[in-house]
């Protein structure tokens, strides 16, 4: 069930933004876009994936999950995050300015490009909707399933592979590179170099890989 049909389906809930969007998905978004205006949105409250996860800023989403879930999705997470930690837990979001934010461009019509993008961050479970119809978006993306790593491009699949099982290719190759920058680029996020351990560990970033890491952000 996608977005649109779900908010249909929860036609009994209460509160003005399941009551606008029921009315909306009852009678189809075409030509009446700007009537709905906006949904409440608040960050999914998930402790095993926040644990595990990466930001959706992160390197590890813009090599692995951008493939996998398309830059309209990506740009949306990232946009949302970025107000989470600016503007507090609760977003009322305005979907025509977040849809010119994200270069969709004005939305219009039942198929519109952030409806779309809604519905697919729904469907690979980076969002879902509530019964009162506040919509929740992960603010940590989890890592890979296998079944998602066999749908990437073969470089990318090595380079997943060297991230967490450690290098199979020479020193000085370029994508063994690629594997240590990547890593140098998520502990950069971090506090300082113990938080930068701590993370590695969680993320179950290859021993090696951390190591070279680790040198080249606090060289000892």
């Amino acid at each position: 069930m996608d977005y649109l049909t779900q908010i249909a389906a929860d036609g009994g809930a209460s509160g003005d933004h399941t009551a606008a969007a029921t009315r909306k998905a009852a009678g189809g978004f075409e030509g009446e876009m700007e009537e709905l205006g906006s949904i409440l949105v608040k960050p999914w409250i998930d402790p095993m994936v926040e644990s595990l996860g990466f930001d959706p800023r992160s390197s590890y989403v813009e090599h692995f999950w951008l493939p996998i879930l398309g830059p309209s999705c990506i740009f949306l997470l990232r946009r949302l995050a970025y107000r989470f930690d600016l503007e507090g837990d609760a977003q009322e979001l305005s979907l025509k300015e977040m849809s010119c934010e994200i270069g969709l461009g004005s939305p219009k019509g039942f198929g519109n490009s952030i409806t779309r993008t809604l519905n697919r961050c729904i469907q690979f479970d980076m969002a879902r909707l509530l019964p009162n119809g506040v919509l929740t978006v992960r603010r940590s993306l989890p890592p890979l399933s296998q079944r998602q790593l066999a749908r990437l491009p073969e470089e990318l699949r090595l380079l997943h592979e060297q991230l967490i099982n450690g290098f199979t290719a020479e020193p000085g190759t370029g994508i063994r590179r690629r594997s240590v920058q990547l890593a140098v680029s998520l502990v950069d996020t971090q506090a300082g170099e113990s938080e930068a351990v701590e993370a590695l560990l969680r993320w179950k970033i290859n021993a090696q890989v951390a190591a070279e890491a680790l040198q080249l952000v606090w060289p000892r």
